[in-house]
């Protein structure tokens, strides 16, 4: 079972974006872009699969772990942009 409990990720997406984020192992997460750190939530959706909310909703990224240490998905916001998103664990 793949774990991303109190790790650290480094996100790219496509469109040139990047976060850093921490998930927390009560379902929160905190991320930062520019200096600016952010609570959020996410939650994993199976042994494999994890959603990650950002913004109350506004983005959200779904993602694959294809091994402890990396992960790939898509995103969507609700202005109706979308695309594909690479991550990478920093530490655990």
């Amino acid at each position: 079972m793949n774990k991303i409990n109190n790790t650290t990720w480094d996100f790219n997406l496509d469109e040139g974006e990047s976060y850093r984020v921490t998930f927390e192992s009560d379902g929160t997460f905190y991320y930062n872009q520019d200096g600016n750190p952010d609570i959020e939530t996410w939650e994993m959706i199976d042994n494999k699969s994890v959603r990650i909310s950002f913004n109350s909703g506004y983005m959200i990224m779904e993602g694959y772990l294809v091994s402890n240490n990396y992960m790939i998905g898509n995103w969507i916001s609700k202005n109706g942009t979308d695309g594909d998103f690479s991550g990478t664990k920093i530490n655990n």
